[in-house]
Formats: structure tokens, sequence, C-alpha cells
């Protein structure tokens, strides 16, 4: 018995050292990477987000981002963009938007807030910015609870979760790499400033692209005083430059669809006819209907410049 006592002792120190050096080889893994070109990368990414707002109330006017929703009489929105990403460093980067469609009104962009849930940062201290701690950094390994399951292949799954329940930390499960460190692919979920998320990513192959996700899908829910809003993310990174005929009728329509990832769903198509068959009504209606200077004044001019984000450039550097 004590034979056998030893022998299960030695056996589970060996498991905990082994799982213990390759939560080391994840955490070290970046800084295996060559990132001194990371200034000069460009990329090219296609985002698609739809919003669904579930319940509404006089509270969603003052939140940001979300006057126009409010405002609106629809309660379904679907938002596509093809976008350029310049780097000044390997998480630092420029978005400039190329092609874009939105049936948001006056194409304003809303929950702004779900971009950096996008753009994780798995190997850093945090993954949203200076939100959320990653499991994968040494500093943090204090905080979270791991199970190890070796597949085939030479890969292991990951499942992690906090120590303590906090705003701060996930839970989730990655596929990685046990040669290397490599996170290959994986699923967070979390409640951050009051939006409930579940995020499923596959990450780069290789060299400076293996530390940021080739595809994100973001389901999240934002609820605040009585307000429910359903939001649906995808974004796919490092897509080939694309061009078209400048003479085309639509440039923006078909550069969206050059780059869309996967075929829009019935509802989502149906979205798009009822927003530009309703804009082309109110364009050739012959007696538009007559707003008040009160509420053209105080819901569409005040309400819109207090509400919503403004900026411009100044200079020559912008």
């Amino acid at each position: 018995v004590i034979l056998i006592g030893q022998t299960l002792t030695m056996g589970g120190q060996q498991n905990v050292r082994r799982d213990i050096l390759l939560l080391d080889q994840i955490c070290q893994y970046k800084n295996k990477i060559d990132t001194s070109m990371a200034r000069s990368t460009q990329t090219y990414a296609y985002r698609k987000f739809g919003l669904n707002v579930i319940r509404r109330n006089i509270t969603l006017f003052p939140i940001p981002t979300m006057y126009r929703v409010a405002h609106s009489k629809n309660r379904r929105y679907i938002e596509e963009s093809y976008e350029l990403f310049s780097h000044k460093s390997t998480y630092d980067f420029d978005a400039k938007r190329i092609a874009h469609l939105s049936t948001i009104p006056q194409h304003k962009q809303t929950m702004t807030r779900l971009d950096k849930f996008l753009t994780p940062k798995f190997y850093e201290e945090t993954i949203f910015g200076p939100n959320v701690l990653s499991p994968f950094c040494k500093v943090n390994r204090v905080f979270y609870r791991y199970h190890f399951k070796y597949l085939y292949n030479n890969k292991v799954d990951i499942t992690f979760w906090p120590k303590v329940k906090n705003t701060q930390l996930v839970y989730g499960n990655a596929i990685v790499d046990a040669s290397t460190g490599r996170i290959i692919s994986g699923e967070i979920r979390g409640d951050f400033d009051m939006i409930k998320f579940a995020l499923t990513f596959t990450m780069g192959d290789s060299g400076i692209y293996s530390l940021f996700p080739t595809r994100c899908t973001l389901n999240s829910m934002f609820e605040f005083l009585g307000n429910i809003i359903q939001a649906s993310n995808i974004a796919a990174c490092g897509l080939p430059k694309v061009k078209i005929d400048s003479l085309a009728t639509n440039p923006q329509e078909q550069l969206i669809a050059a780059v869309r990832c996967d075929s829009l769903t019935a509802d989502e198509r149906q979205l798009y006819t009822d927003y530009y068959y309703d804009n082309q009504t109110d364009s050739t209606t012959a007696t538009p209907k007559k707003r008040g200077w009160a509420k053209r004044f105080f819901w569409d001019i005040l309400g819109d410049n207090l509400l919503n984000k403004i900026t411009s450039n100044y200079g020559t550097t912008n």
C-alpha cells in the first residue's frame, strides 16, 4: 500500500509539473515571435454587427452611442464593414474604414465598446484594452484554476475558471499546441461593464499573425434599467486587399459582398431590403411629413450632438 501510494504521488507530481511547464510555455510564446516588423504590418478585416432591441425605455437615451437606436422605431439592425488595420506596434493599430453598409439611422455607430472584444490579447496581462485579466499571463495565474486534457497530435484542451467570481476574470477553454505553447482556438465567457459576452476565436497560424485571432464570433447581451439589447459580432482578419470597378453602380455594396465570409441569412437580407425601401420611399414622397421646430431642435440637433461622439481633424497632423 505504501509503495502504491508513493507511486501515485510521484505520478501526480509529474502531471502537475507537466501542466505548469505547459502554462509557462504559453506565457512565453509571445517572446519567441519576431515583432520587429509589426510597425509596417497592414491587414484587412471584415466585420458584421447585428443588433436586436428586445426591450427599451427612456433611460436608453442618455447612453453614449445608443441615442439613434433609442429614438428609432425599428428594433433590429445590421451593419457590415471592410477595414484596413495599420499597426503602430504589436497591439496598437489604426483602423480605416474602406466600405460600410448599415441600417442604423444616419449610419451612426452604436455599442462601440464591443469593438475591443473583437481584438483580444490573450498573451498580454489584460485581454480587452486595460480590462479583464488573461488566464495565460503568468502574473494572473494566481486568480485561475486549470484543468488539462491531453489530446492527439500533441494538442491540449485547457479549461480555466476563476477562483473567485469577479468581472475582471473569465471562464472558458483553449486548444493549445503543446510543442510550442501557441493558442490555436478557444472560447471565453464573462460579464463585464453590464455586458454578458461569449467569444469564440481562432488564432493565426504562424509569426506575428499567431498573436491575433483570424476569426472571432461574439454574442453579447446588454442590460440596463429594464433595457435589454442583444448583439452579435463576426470579425474575420487577415483578408486580402480587394479592388473593384470604380464605375460600379454601388461600389460599397460590391466590396462588402466580395469579402463577406458567410452569406447573409434571409432575415438579414430582409433588414437591408426594408431599410433601403423605406429610405427610397421617404426621398420620393411629394409631401414630406412636417416636423415642428421644437421636435427638430431637441430631438435631432441637441439630442444627437449631446449624446453622440463628435470627432474632427485639426491641423496638418490630424
